[in-house]
């Protein structure tokens, strides 16, 4: 294990905006060089505008344990072409995407298109506080007809319900674009309809002040740590507080992240700001002016909005590679416990014991971002889960299972949550539990059954298709409970064939409850329905032949 030290870069401290334009146009510029190629049957169209050379839109794969804070050379930018040719007859004639219709969460998520792939570039100052961001969107027209008009999630609604980011320039494929951004949305109007399987790739530049999005759970989004520090995490939208996107699970796609931020080359290096993200850090070309720095990550693999992540602080970092060659990186904020630090010191130890249950670690990298701050939940973000202060090892050993359940696998509907939460918890609590601490599982089932066989209360909410806003309820105790009868009543080598099987054969897909359903009855060789029904949805105490499954004794 190492500690990763940055470099500073000089050059002027006005030049970040011209910074920003310079590099939408060169990465535009190379979005459209991948969408002629792929019209003539050349292949990687999401990779090559990330591969593109411009001032910071240049993820790609680093070498192993590359140093994140990568040097970016000062000098004079030079001056772009303009890659738009803009054809002043064409117009906009078609179809409008529509909401995509989640039975929860309405009006999260469209339809019409299917995005590739998003690049953020931003440069932001803790102490304004101010975001200036252009994010780059590579999409497919998914519609039969001509798409005239569609829609991005994008919001950090003030107490006068505006949004407090505003998106001030949109262009699609070059050309200027009419929009316009109120409540959750930023709806788009292209100067030239899209034809239908055409890809195309959306700009926005937008700046403010970052925030909360307004969900159910009132804390999703850009969270404000201690010392103007900021985190990026949440269920079912946190993508939409900082930058426009189709903000459902359903539209998995590339990810990758340039950010700018002060540095001030008189303070310590434990005073510098720092960018941390999801996937691999990436080597970069061009320039930052003198006062600030840039970081880079790319995310090799598509990932589901929700679990992109941003982290900016004064952190401490450290790289290590584990035995399975996947490469650790960890974060901490000032002041987090030198036990916080030990425990997340564990990564490889526990991402390769939950190797033996579902199969080899689905990523290139691993990881976590852990604050100082209470609050209130940790969240899997895409290999780099993110952590409130003191997290638990039983909190760490959870969030790096769901990213083989939740992350890679990843539900289709915000309905069977269960999927995500009732397999994490039963990987971390009962068997991480019983690998570490000796916990005998049949007794704690026997256990906890007993207490709780009496409190119809308690069985009230079904664990699939629980209702909005309450998928969290239940899912962690009651859900692992399941799972481990679930496990008594296949017999323990058919139970760990369907871990196995979930997570390789499922691997990088959407599921649904049902197809999981299909799979416990595929490898149990029998019909479980009706025990699934009394466990998952059903609304009260499950028949004594589905309580005690296997060799659970009946209670006396």
């Amino acid at each position: 294990m190492q500690n990763i030290d940055c470099l500073a870069v000089t050059g002027s401290d006005t030049a970040f905006v011209p910074i920003l334009i310079v590099a939408a146009v060169l990465l535009v510029a190379g979005v459209v060089i991948a969408l002629v190629a792929r019209k003539r049957g050349l292949a990687a169209l999401a990779l090559i505008p990330l591969l593109f050379l411009g001032v910071a839109f240049t993820p790609g794969a680093a070498p192993a344990l590359a140093d994140p804070c990568t040097q970016l050379p000062p000098g004079t930018m030079p001056e772009p072409s303009d890659p738009c040719v803009v054809d002043p007859d064409a117009v906009a004639e078609g179809v409008s995407s529509e909401p995509l219709g989640d039975t929860y969460y309405p009006d999260y998520g469209n339809v019409g298109y299917d995005v590739q792939s998003y690049h953020v570039e931003f440069v932001f100052d803790p102490e304004q506080p101010l975001l200036e961001a252009v994010a780059t969107i590579v999409a497919t027209a998914t519609t039969d007809d001509p798409l005239a008009e569609f829609s991005f999630d994008f919001e950090t609604l003030g107490s006068d319900g505006e949004p407090t980011l505003l998106a001030t320039d949109v262009t699609v494929d070059c050309a200027p674009a009419e929009f316009e951004h109120a409540g959750r949305d930023l709806t788009v109007s292209p100067s030239k309809a899209i034809a239908p399987g055409d890809d195309f790739a959306v700009v926005v530049t937008y700046s403010g002040t970052p925030g909360y999005v307004d969900d159910v759970y009132g804390d999703s989004g850009w969270h404000w740590l201690t010392g103007g520090a900021a985190l990026v995490m949440g269920e079912p939208a946190s993508s939409s507080a900082w930058f426009p996107s189709n903000a459902h699970p359903l539209d998995k796609a590339l990810f990758s992240v340039t950010g700018t931020v002060p540095f001030d080359p008189e303070a310590a290096d434990t005073e510098q700001w720092r960018v941390s993200s999801n996937g691999e850090p990436v080597e970069l070309d061009g320039e930052a002016p003198e006062g600030w720095w840039t970081f880079g990550w790319a995310a090799p693999e598509p990932m589901a909005t929700y679990l992109t992540t941003l982290f900016i602080d004064k952190f401490e970092y450290t790289v290590s590679e584990a035995a399975n060659g996947v490469t650790i990186y960890n974060s901490f904020s000032p002041g987090v416990s030198q036990t916080v630090k030990d425990r997340a010191a564990r990564t490889e130890e526990i991402m390769l014991f939950f190797e033996n249950y579902f199969g080899d670690y689905p990523f290139t990298t691993n990881g976590g971002q852990f604050t100082n701050d209470s609050l209130g939940y940790a969240l899997e973000t895409q290999t780099r889960s993110s952590y409130s202060r003191n997290a638990s090892l039983n909190t760490i050993a959870h969030e790096i299972a769901h990213q083989w359940v939740g992350d890679s696998v990843t539900l289709s509907t915000w309905a069977d949550m269960c999927l995500n939460e009732c397999l994490a918890e039963y990987a971390a609590s009962w068997l991480w539990s019983e690998h570490t601490s000796g916990t005998v599982l049949d007794t704690k089932y026997s256990t906890t059954v007993a207490q709780r066989k009496n409190q119809p209360a308690w069985w009230a909410t079904p664990l699939v298709d629980m209702g909005a806003g309450n998928e969290f309820n239940d899912v962690y105790t009651r859900g692992s409970l399941a799972i481990h009868a679930l496990r008594k009543e296949m017999g323990d080598d058919a139970f760990f064939d369907l871990l196995y099987r979930w997570a390789t054969e499922k691997a990088g897909q959407n599921v649904t409850w049902a197809q999981f359903e299909d799979m416990v009855d595929e490898v149990a060789g029998r019909d479980l329905g009706a025990f699934m029904s009394a466990w998952f949805t059903s609304t009260g105490v499950p028949a004594d032949e589905y309580l005690y499954p296997g060799d659970i004794p009946p209670a006396p």
